[in-house]
């Protein structure tokens, strides 16, 4: 074996993702940290039928719609729409509103 060899045999596996980076794995983790319409993150959430259809409209807001997105990009939106959600109720504003005057 030469000595490149010896060195890949005695290294640890690591966690990796599709980039194959440890550093887009924890950072994966910190952007998209629920499932896609989970609302374990969200403060005082209606209904997953009411915020799904928040959801679409924030989208919408941004012209992007639900349809022919990969499941990756619609967490990554999905975890965004959440804390935007949050972010809201924090500073005692209204989502609803917000969504409505946009």
């Amino acid at each position: 074996m030469t000595e490149d060899a010896d060195a890949d045999a005695n290294t640890t596996a690591l966690p990796r993702t599709i980039s194959g980076s440890l550093v887009d794995h924890v950072m994966d983790r910190h952007l998209i940290p629920w499932a896609l319409y989970d609302l374990s993150g969200a403060r005082a959430p209606d209904s997953l039928e009411t915020m799904q259809d928040y959801f679409r409209r924030f989208r919408g807001l941004r012209g992007k719609s639900l349809d022919g997105i990969s499941y990756e990009s619609l967490q990554r939106s999905w975890c965004a729409f959440i804390r935007r959600w949050n972010r809201m109720l924090e500073d005692g504003r209204n989502f609803q509103q917000w969504l409505a005057n946009r």
